[in-house]
């Protein structure tokens, strides 16, 4: 398990649109960005049984301060696991808190995740 931070930039246009639809902010991820996400949230699950995948990515709970150019921000998401063995499959949500700060058109975002999985 790995226990870094998540960091990564992404170039906005306008800040004040997410303000009324956050969920805008995915479509500036890209597939490099998405590529990151997922490969950063399977390193840190206790378990890859099941072949993981994140999808279903939705943003929630947007907060941003205009006077120090600075917010956060919940990025849901489901796991999904498929079994092929017994062909059966899974899903559970989970989701990431990042911090974000914003320089003209750069909005940095950094989230650490927390595997809920209990492992006793």
């Amino acid at each position: 398990m790995s226990n870094n931070n998540l960091k990564f930039v992404i170039q906005v246009n306008d800040i004040n649109s997410f303000i009324l639809n956050p969920n805008k902010i995915i479509g500036y991820f890209g597939e490099n960005t998405f590529a990151i996400l997922q490969e950063y949230v399977l390193d840190n699950l206790h378990s890859l049984d099941g072949g993981p995948s994140i999808s279903n990515l939705e943003i929630i709970k947007f907060k941003y301060n205009s006077d120090l150019d600075n917010g956060s921000l919940r990025l849901k998401f489901q796991i999904n696991k498929r079994y092929c063995c017994s062909d059966t499959e899974s899903c559970a949500n989970d989701y990431l808190d990042f911090n974000f700060d914003l320089i003209g058109s750069r909005m940095t975002l950094e989230a650490e995740y927390f595997d809920w999985t209990l492992n006793n």
